[in-house]
């Protein structure tokens, strides 16, 4: 389940969010099946227009849970934890 709004707080500043909700699963490595439970997400952007050329945004990732098993990454052999994260973006385009 996926649920994603996007608001126009100012001419130059915007708001994104997006949850996401994951019902649990087996994931399959090689031969045997390992569980993996539900999970929700929370993704945030707050983007600011500098002007025509140039975007600057703050993001924060998988903000409802320090790390959750998203995943099992079959070429490495082992479990793959999706942590919490942010970071600041600057988009220049000419």
């Amino acid at each position: 389940l996926s649920l994603r709004s996007n608001f126009k707080l100012s001419d130059t500043l915007n708001l994104n969010l997006w949850l996401k909700y994951t019902d649990d699963f087996e994931n399959y490595l090689n031969s045997y099946a390992v569980d993996i439970d539900s999970y929700t997400t929370l993704d945030v952007r707050l983007a600011w227009q500098v002007n025509q050329d140039m975007e600057l945004s703050l993001v924060g990732q998988n903000l409802l849970e320090s790390e959750h098993l998203e995943y099992i990454e079959s070429s490495l052999q082992e479990a793959v934890d999706i942590k919490r994260s942010f970071y600041i973006k600057l988009l220049w385009q000419y």
